[in-house]
């Protein structure tokens, strides 16, 4: 399944506020991440646009896939 646009961003933001803020755990770092997600639509627009591709990508890669939640 496709990754939709805030976790890529989530993905490409971790290991930089990792370094940032090491002792703060998983769910404070996403708070933090979200926070510039949210304050940013620019840097948003970039990401979408990354997840489209992804979609688009893994559309071609796997046709005939359809999402199954258990």
């Amino acid at each position: 399944r496709p990754r939709n646009a805030w976790i890529i961003f989530r993905a490409e933001m971790h290991a930089e506020f990792k370094k940032k803020y090491p002792n703060e755990s998983e769910p404070e770092l996403s708070k933090r991440i979200a926070l510039v997600w949210r304050d940013n639509i620019a840097r948003q627009k970039i990401f979408y646009s990354k997840a489209k591709d992804e979609a688009d990508n893994h559309r071609r890669e796997h046709p005939n896939y359809k999402f199954n939640p258990q």
